[in-house]
């Protein structure tokens, strides 16, 4: 199984007006096997199948489908996942099959296991181990 390493910056940042303190902020780098990377403002399923499908040459591919309305889809060649979000979640699809990912606060093997399942399900990509440096 191939390691995916994830490493965690912390920094402040100004909040942009006066009353705006300082901001605690986070950032994440992805390193791939291949010593390349991708970085993320959020540690989640959602975000982590998004870089590593685009890292396998997926794409995404946005359509309006009503005023002010879009659909969002990864794609690469003739398959297609289309991602949808709600307040609530985060749903990807692939004809009838649907993983709906809630937004809410979960352990790291939630995350790890999630991305896992969303890459072998539905993108073909085999599943990764993964560390997070802090």
């Amino acid at each position: 199984m191939n390691k995916i390493n994830i490493e965690s910056k912390f920094f402040l940042v100004e909040g942009g007006c006066n009353a705006c303190g300082l901001l605690n902020c986070v950032t994440y780098t992805i390193n791939f096997p291949d010593g390349t990377q991708a970085t993320s403002d959020q540690l989640d399923a959602v975000h982590l199948t998004q870089a590593i499908a685009l890292k396998n040459g997926w794409r995404e591919k946005v359509e309006p489908v009503g005023i002010g309305e879009e659909a969002v889809f990864l794609e690469k060649g003739k398959d297609a996942v289309q991602v949808s979000e709600d307040s609530f979640k985060t749903t990807f699809a692939k004809g009838a099959k649907k993983f709906p990912i809630k937004k809410e606060e979960c352990s790291l093997k939630e995350v790890w296991d999630n991305t896992n399942a969303l890459l072998t399900d539905f993108f073909g990509i085999p599943a990764y181990d993964f560390e997070l440096t802090e």
